[in-house]
């Protein structure tokens, strides 16, 4: 077992009391007053999916991409049933992950 997987088990525990939400709306701030009109975010190292969360019910829709198969598997089991339709996570490394949606 590698060292993301390993850290995959104590991510959640670890981070339980960042404020996602409050980083979320201040993405979704810049967004607004940057960049108008955009609904769908590619976020790369998710995690288990946090942040890709909050930005679903900001009405975003999210596809997150990390390294680990574990915090993949842990991200999709994070998503409320309410956002499953705005929200997508896959195994792929940022360096070489391609992309065929805009």
């Amino acid at each position: 077992m590698g060292l993301f997987e390993r850290y995959a088990n104590y991510y959640d525990i670890y981070y339980q009391h960042k404020d996602y939400g409050t980083e979320a709306a201040k993405v979704h701030e810049l967004l607004t007053n940057r960049k108008k009109g955009v609904r769908n975010i590619l976020e790369f190292g998710c995690g288990t999916g946090r942040h890709a969360i909050e930005l679903a019910k900001l009405g975003y829709s999210v596809c997150g991409i990390d390294l680990s198969s574990i915090m993949i598997d842990c991200a999709n089991s994070n998503i409320p049933h309410s956002l499953r339709e705005q929200l997508s996570f896959r195994l792929g490394d940022a360096r070489f992950f391609q992309f065929d949606e805009q």
